[in-house]
C-alpha cells in the first residue's frame, strides 16, 4: 500500500498515522468554550463560604462560574453597596426583619439590573454589622437610575456606596480565587 505514492507502509503504520492525524484533527475542533456572561448570570450558580474567627463569622456568597478569560468589557465599573445593621455577637443581624429587608433589596436590584445585563451582582459579604454587595455595571449612572426606580416597602434602605478600585471584577476574583 502506498501513502502519497512514495512510501510503502505496513498496516500497523497506517493505523498509527490514522490515530495520530485523527487525534490532531479532533483536538483542533475541540477548543475550550468560554462561557458568556449572560449564560453565567442565567444559570445563577452561587457558592457560600463561612469563615470563622475568634470574634466573628464571615459569610461570603459569590457567583461560581465567572472565569478570568470571559469578556467583561460590557460591565467595566464596580460598585460596592453597604448596609450597616445592629449585630449579634457573631456580627450577623440581630433582628430578622433586617434580613427580610436586605433580601427584598437584593431581589429588587437584581431584577432591575440583570434583566438587560446593565449590571450584575457578583458577590455578597456579611460580617461585623454590615453587608456588602459588589456589582459590576455598565456605568454608575445606569446603576443609580435603576436603584432609584425600584419599589420598596417601609423606610428607605440604609445604603452607602463606594466605587470599586479598578473594576468590580478585580474584587470578585480576589474573593473567588480563594475558594474555587
Amino acid at each position: 500500500m502506498k501513502l502519497l505514492g512514495l512510501v510503502r507502509l505496513n498496516m500497523r503504520k497506517i493505523i498509527a498515522l490514522w490515530i495520530l492525524f485523527s487525534a490532531c484533527a479532533y483536538g483542533e475542533n475541540q477548543r475550550v468554550k468560554v462561557p458568556k456572561l449572560a449564560d453565567v448570570v442565567k444559570e445563577d450558580h452561587w457558592a457560600l463560604v463561612e469563615r470563622k474567627s475568634e470574634d466573628t463569622i464571615q459569610y461570603i456568597r459569590f457567583r461560581k462560574s465567572f472565569t478570568s478569560d470571559m469578556d467583561f468589557t460590557q460591565l467595566p465599573k464596580g460598585i460596592h453597596v453597604f448596609w450597616d445593621f445592629k449585630a449579634d455577637r457573631n456580627g450577623m443581624p440581630a433582628d430578622n426583619s433586617v434580613l427580610v429587608r436586605m433580601a427584598e433589596f437584593e431581589n429588587n436590584i437584581i431584577q432591575n439590573l440583570e434583566k438587560d445585563l446593565s449590571g450584575v451582582l457578583v458577590s455578597v459579604l456579611t460580617m461585623d454589622g454590615y453587608r456588602q454587595w459588589t456589582f459590576c455595571v455598565k456605568d454608575s449612572e445606569v446603576f443609580f437610575d435603576r436603584l432609584n426606580s425600584m419599589s420598596q416597602t417601609g423606610e428607605p434602605y440604609p445604603l452607602e456606596f463606594e466605587n470599586a478600585d479598578g473594576s468590580g471584577w478585580n474584587y470578585y476574583f480576589e474573593i473567588a480565587d480563594q475558594f474555587k
